[in-house]
């Protein structure tokens, strides 16, 4: 007995060493862990549409397992981060500077102490103010990792469902991920009341961003002329974190805001868009025109309804833009793709394949996967 507590015990140590020394390895060498995660995709979008169709499982296993090793990958980093501005924070403030006061002392310029005041009414108010918003982040940030985390999983878990349960079983966890998912993100907008609701994958890259900007308030610069904030050479993220948007300061970032009235009721109808169009595919069939013209009629209201306002923020304003762009997928989606787009989609990569030598075999690789592509992921609503 006391052999295998004693193996456990080591086996324990050495699975520890290992996961500190690959921690240490990732925050050191973000850019070869990026390099990893896009040499997985990669693999993945070469065997789409060149296995046979009962194995699509294995390139949507790799695309999953390189989305989520990336997400671990960026909060080991945010995690090492924050670790350090922690322990800068400590270092700088041990009680003794310019009449701050630690331990219930206040220690002067002199060097003469005194003991604090017992706390009063409004501080008392204050620091439980302060401990519910912090609680309340906290509960907002799981759901977005909830969020990212299905994000990530529901194709892989949609094609498993269909490999093993046919279109039946596929059908119900198509039906259970978008429930789930409006679920969610109905939460956020009604009981945490955190205003426009945008991609949660956007939303994790962005948070990491502004960690960075927040510890490092020097990365930047202001152009002279022209005002523009203009990001530092030596201060750029890691390519795995880059978005080639503009860096964000700390004036820059905004609280959102809460949506009230006719803008509450168009966030509702976009997040109640992928559940409405499951429901009329229900009613109506998966080849009727009635579910892809009630869906898409929710967007256009949506998206009126938000840019009546005469309040959007800046980050409103792009989600609201990333969303007008969205709507180019609605070419993908069946029927409207099996009666217009894919005549033509398929028309031009057969043409360049057959006239243009370099990209022939990109082309024919593309003529191949995207009948799986536009199968599998037009009613997933992902990041959108």
């Amino acid at each position: 007995m006391d052999k295998v507590q004693e193996s456990v015990g080591k086996l324990g140590e050495l699975v520890s060493s290992v996961k500190r020394d690959y921690v240490t390895w990732i925050v050191k060498h973000p850019s070869r862990a990026s390099d990893t995660e896009s040499g997985i995709k990669l693999v993945s979008y070469l065997l789409h549409g060149r296995l046979k169709q009962s194995s699509t499982i294995l390139p949507e296993l790799l695309y999953c397992s390189a989305n989520i090793l990336s997400f671990w990958h960026d909060r080991l980093i945010q995690k090492h981060r924050e670790q350090q501005q922690e322990s800068s924070s400590s270092s700088n403030g041990n009680g003794v500077v310019n009449g701050r006061h630690t331990n219930g002392v206040i220690i002067g310029g002199g060097g003469v102490s005194s003991p604090l005041p017992a706390e009063d009414g409004p501080a008392r108010s204050a620091e439980l103010h302060s401990r519910q918003r912090e609680g309340r982040e906290r509960h907002i940030q799981r759901i977005r990792t909830m969020l990212t985390v299905i994000d990530y999983l529901e194709v892989f878990l949609e094609v498993s469902a269909r490999q093993l349960w046919g279109d039946v079983g596929r059908w119900v966890v198509i039906i259970m991920i978008q429930s789930i998912k409006t679920g969610l993100r109905a939460a956020l907008l009604l009981h945490f009341k955190v205003g426009l609701i945008g991609s949660s994958t956007l939303y994790q890259r962005r948070s990491s961003r502004k960690t960075l900007t927040q510890m490092h308030p020097n990365v930047t610069f202001v152009l002279k002329h022209s005002g523009r904030t203009v990001r530092k050479i030596n201060s750029a993220p890691p390519v795995r974190s880059r978005d080639w948007t503009g860096p964000i300061t700390t004036d820059s970032i905004s609280t959102p805001q809460e949506l009230t009235g006719v803008r509450k009721i168009a966030e509702m109808m976009h997040l109640l868009r992928p559940v409405t169009h499951l429901a009329c595919m229900g009613l109506w069939g998966t080849r009727s025109w009635k579910p892809w013209v009630v869906s898409f009629a929710m967007d256009i209201a949506s998206l009126r309804l938000h840019s009546n306002s005469r309040t959007l923020k800046r980050e409103e304003k792009q989600e609201l833009t990333r969303r007008t762009y969205a709507l180019c997928y609605y070419l993908m989606r069946s029927p409207f793709y099996d009666t217009c787009t894919k005549k033509r989609l398929l028309g031009i990569l057969v043409m360049f394949s057959e006239r243009i030598p370099l990209l022939g075999n990109i082309a024919g690789i593309l003529a191949q996967a995207i009948p799986e592509w536009q199968n599998t992921y037009s009613y997933m609503w992902t990041d959108y």
